[in-house]
């Protein structure tokens, strides 16, 4: 899988999308379980899965181990579409170790998250939000300085993506802050589904695997 294609975009956008979804359907039963029982609502990087959670089922580190294949997957990826077609040559070297760089950040996310279902006696409180927020900023950096030497229309979208993941990043400190409070619970997971509904677009847009639709010129303003 190389970034820089259809599949590329779609991909890790699919893997926003279901992230967002689950995270959606955790949110609100940690909520209304809280209320119903009269405890204190407050939020957390992942939530267990309330299907999964009655029957004893350590769902939430499956999620996350499931997340790390994924993610890994992507790293393996990039590796191997970076060389030529004789395996000899590392081309592209660059963007690639970029692509690389952004997976990583997120396998690191995960892998703390892990730890913290585990309560691993040596991470501090909000170990999981923190290293969630430096996989976004990563991310956000990796896409501020990707637009060199890009069309009109890829840079516009690019740019468009890059103002997301940054409401991502403060969303997710903000919640942090207030994990007491369900509504600074709902724009992490609104600018994550908008994260992987952008990445659809931009595969569709830059990269429509359908001949038949109608082109876009990527160097005009109005497109």
């Amino acid at each position: 899988m190389h970034v820089g294609s259809f599949t590329g975009h779609v991909v890790p956008g699919s893997v926003f999308l279901w992230v967002s979804l689950n995270y959606t359907i955790q949110l609100y039963h940690c909520y209304f379980s809280a209320r119903k029982s009269g405890r204190q609502f407050k939020a957390s990087h992942a939530h267990p899965y309330w299907f999964c959670h009655r029957k004893k089922i350590k769902w939430q580190q499956i999620e996350a181990i499931f997340r790390l294949m994924l993610i890994s997957s992507g790293i393996i990826g990039e590796i191997i579409t970076g060389y030529d077609k004789n395996l000899k040559r590392f081309t592209n070297q660059m963007m690639h170790a970029e692509h690389i760089s952004m997976f990583t950040g997120f396998a690191f996310a995960t892998i703390v998250d892990i730890m913290k279902y585990h309560n691993v006696a040596c991470l501090p409180d909000g170990s999981d939000y923190f290293c969630g927020f430096g996989a976004l900023a990563v991310e956000f950096v990796l896409f501020a300085y990707h637009l060199h030497g890009r069309t009109l229309l890829n840079t516009h979208l690019h740019t468009l993506l890059i103002y997301t993941i940054g409401l991502n990043a403060v969303a997710t400190i903000t919640e942090y802050i207030y994990r007491d409070k369900f509504i600074w619970s709902l724009p992490r997971i609104v600018f994550l589904w908008l994260q992987g509904t952008w990445f659809y677009q931009i595969a569709f847009v830059l990269f429509n695997p359908y001949r038949d639709s109608p082109t876009l010129d990527v160097n005009d303003n109005e497109s």
